[in-house]
Order: C-alpha cells, then sequence, then structure tokens
C-alpha cells in the first residue's frame, strides 16, 4: 500500500508542476487517469513519447518544429528587418492569428523570474545576442505579457537592445495589465501590435 500511494504522490507531484495545476487539481487529474481512464493515460503516455523524439526547437526563433527551421522562419514573405520577441511558442501563434505582422520572431521560451531563480542565463539570451549582432533590424518588438516579472524581462531586454535596431517598441497597452499573451483576444492582441509605441522604462 505505501508503495502504490508513494508511486500515486509522485504522478501528483509531477502533474502539479504544469502551468496553472494547483495541487487539488493535479490530485484530481492524477486519479481519474490512474483509476478512471487508463486508456487516455496511455494515449498521453504515447503522445509525450512521440513529441519528445519528434518535435525540436527551431534553430532561428526557438518556435517548436519538426525541421531544423520552423514552418515560421521558412516563410519566404516575412520582413527581416522586424523581429517580434515573445516568451513562449504559444504568444508566437497568437500573433500570428491576428494578420498584423509579418515580421521575424524570437522566443525566450520563459520570462525573468529573480523569486523563482530564472535570470537571463535561463533563457536564451545569448543566441538572441548573437542573432542581434550577426542582423540588422529596422523594428524590434518587445511582445512580452504584462506583470511585473514580464516588465521585468522588458526593461532587461530594452536595455539589452537599446541602439541594436532604428527602433525598439512594446506592444500598447491594450492588452490589461497583467494579462497573458495567449489568453487574450485575437482582435485585442491586433490593436496591441498596431498601436505599439517606443520602449519607455
Amino acid at each position: 500500500m505505501e508503495k502504490n500511494h508513494n508511486i500515486l504522490q509522485t504522478l501528483v507531484d509531477n502533474i502539479k508542476q504544469l502551468p496553472g495545476i494547483g495541487p487539488k487539481a493535479a490530485q484530481r487529474i492524477a486519479f481519474y487517469l490512474s483509476i478512471s481512464n487508463k486508456k487516455l493515460a496511455n494515449e498521453l503516455r504515447l503522445s509525450l513519447e512521440s513529441a519528445l523524439k519528434e518535435i525540436n526547437l527551431c534553430e532561428e526563433c526557438n518556435n517548436f518544429s519538426f525541421n531544423l527551421i520552423c514552418n515560421v522562419c521558412n516563410l519566404s514573405n516575412r520582413d527581416p528587418k522586424k523581429l517580434c520577441i515573445v516568451e513562449m511558442p504559444s504568444d508566437l501563434q497568437n500573433i500570428e492569428n491576428t494578420n498584423f505582422y509579418n515580421g521575424k520572431y524570437y522566443i525566450l521560451m520563459g520570462r525573468l523570474s529573480p523569486i523563482n531563480g530564472i535570470g537571463p542565463e535561463q533563457l536564451k539570451i545569448e543566441k538572441l545576442k548573437k542573432n542581434i549582432e550577426e542582423k540588422e533590424f529596422d523594428e524590434i518588438i518587445i511582445a512580452t505579457n504584462f506583470n511585473s516579472d514580464s516588465d521585468l524581462t522588458a526593461e532587461f531586454l530594452y536595455t539589452l537592445l537599446k541602439g541594436k535596431a532604428k527602433s525598439v517598441t512594446r506592444l500598447s497597452r491594450g492588452i490589461s495589465l497583467g494579462s497573458e499573451i495567449d489568453k487574450v483576444d485575437i482582435g485585442t492582441i491586433a490593436y496591441a501590435i498596431q498601436e505599439r509605441s517606443p520602449f519607455k522604462i
């Protein structure tokens, strides 16, 4: 019984590490997968194994990709003089869905969070710096979310990128304080892109 309890607790602890999943939700999911729907649990296992084996990060922008270069970076109609920096692949997809941006992207795969021990070295900052040094950009858009950690990330990026492009802008505050880009409706994101303004600290 003790062994079974430890196995189940380990599952709960692992699920709890997923974004937006608290202890109670993790426990419910673990019980459901372990007892009520083992078929789904097995399908999830197979999907995860396949994803871990097949999905890579794009060598240019860090987007999820089955090839060395992702589908977005491979598009020939992208404006190479514009760069939009986002936190996660889901943010890239939401901006793409607006059809208001046609430049290149760079995904940080996170945001600065000193309280959680996430500094510049945990993000892909060195790769970004190399990208900026090797190419010339007319505009760099800082498209981080609007919360305290994301604001800190934006300010850090602005300090890093100032003078590296003709202009450094940030999404308009049409996206309200505390919002996550992947949870905002497409119209609001489109407005924020259109009304972006010079970055200010």
